[in-house]
């Protein structure tokens, strides 16, 4: 499981690239590992892309000294299975975004990937 956390108060389309996955559970409020978040095991749907959404009240900030990062502005547990050796980018479909830094590497078994490529060659 992984967690997507909205840092930035506006919803990112994101998309992940060598897997697919599973939306475990989502939310709008500030992400906690403690809450007993009951995961969709009713119909959960394969998919490789996912909207994080931002909370509604995540722009209405009355304090003009505070920025909406500091606000909870939603997240996504995630659940894939890591059986796909390489590096992975994760990232947000906005281009604006990915360049800003709004993208991971997910780095898998890399280790036995140039045993695995010479051994198919």
């Amino acid at each position: 499981n992984t967690v997507a956390l909205n840092g930035i108060c506006e919803s990112h389309p994101m998309h992940m690239h060598g897997h697919k996955f599973w939306i475990h559970s989502y939310g709008t409020e500030m992400y906690d590992s403690a809450k007993n978040i009951l995961p969709n095991i009713h119909d959960p749907v394969l998919r490789d892309s996912l909207m994080v959404y931002a909370s509604s009240y995540a722009y209405y900030v009355s304090d003009r000294n505070v920025t909406n990062h500091r606000k909870p502005c939603g997240w996504a547990k995630l659940r894939l299975i890591a059986n796909n050796p390489g590096l992975w980018m994760f990232h947000c479909h906005i281009g604006a975004h990915s360049f800003m830094g709004m993208n991971i590497l997910l780095k898998e078994d890399i280790q036995h990937l140039s045993m695995i490529y010479l051994s198919q060659n």
